[in-house]
């Protein structure tokens, strides 16, 4: 038996399949999900989250979360988290940055955590040999119990074969892996997120796209390509497509366009999110 995390002891195979969950994932991205699900089963969390690019002004960000339910999952306000900018590969609870009355009454928490029952958070940022730094949160409910010591060691025992799938996973075929992880992650957000070629053609696009484009909510087909329902939008929608692809032929860094399209049926607006590649 390998040392428990809380009180549960867990077994050496039981870690093992762990392990090789997230050896499965840095070679198909579609694996993500199930190892942080196991992850987050072992810790008895409410949601295990690995953050691949945090959100920005101009960006929605790319994350992978692993929750109990399906719910609508955003950060309102990435910059404003307490755990923005940690030393990289320390493990940090709540308690490690905050008084428990200051993180009660912190804009963060009250705004994003307590409306999706996250209370305590055990926290690291991980580097990989090239540098690239991937925030990893797992969490419990107020109902919950603290994160213990041993449950900071058990995600110690993670970090090197965390580190290695995530720098094999950016490694082995960057930009197709990277694709595929934005549009499986952009899946579990209220977002719309399309895919396309320099020539204006769809080559992917998340669950939330596919169900507007199909009740004509918002966005439509034309000929084969992307088109707003309303000429406002349209006009925005193409502009942004087009200056998508006019950053692919430069050195300017491929920033991601979002914009906001008015859905007919007269529910709240939804957010676009377009990639060029």
């Amino acid at each position: 038996m390998i040392s428990g995390i809380g009180s549960a002891p867990v077994a050496v195979d039981e870690f093992s399949q762990m392990i090789g969950l997230l050896y499965d994932a840095s070679l198909d991205p579609q694996q993500w999900q199930p190892a942080l699900m196991r992850i987050r089963d072992l810790f008895s969390a409410n949601y295990a989250t690995l953050i691949l690019r945090p959100p920005s002004a101009e960006d929605l960000g790319l994350l992978i979360v692993a929750s109990e339910t399906t719910v609508e999952y955003y950060f309102p306000d990435y910059l404003a988290s307490p755990f923005t900018g940690m030393p990289c590969d320390e493990v940090v609870t709540v308690e490690d940055i905050l008084s428990i009355s200051e993180w009660r009454h912190h804009a963060y928490y009250q705004t994003w955590c307590a409306p999706h029952h996250v209370f305590h958070v055990l926290a690291v940022d991980i580097r990989t040999p090239d540098h690239a730094v991937f925030p990893f949160r797992i969490t419990r409910a107020e109902a919950g119990a603290h994160f213990t010591q041993k449950d900071r060691e058990r995600l110690k025992q993670l970090l090197p074969h965390l580190r290695r799938a995530l720098h094999f996973s950016t490694q082995l075929d960057r930009s197709e892996s990277l694709r595929a992880l934005y549009v499986q992650a952009l899946g579990l957000l209220a977002v719309a997120a399309i895919t396309f070629d320099k020539a204006g053609r769809i080559l992917q696009m998340n669950s939330t796209a596919e169900q507007l484009i199909k009740a004509g909510d918002g966005l439509k087909l034309s000929g084969g390509y992307l088109e707003a329902h309303y000429p406002a939008d349209n006009r925005i929608l193409q502009a942004a497509i087009r200056k998508s692809v006019a950053r692919l032929d430069t050195a300017k860094p491929k920033i991601n366009e979002t914009l906001s399209v008015t859905r007919p049926s007269g529910k709240v607006a939804l957010g676009l999110v377009l990639q060029c590649v």
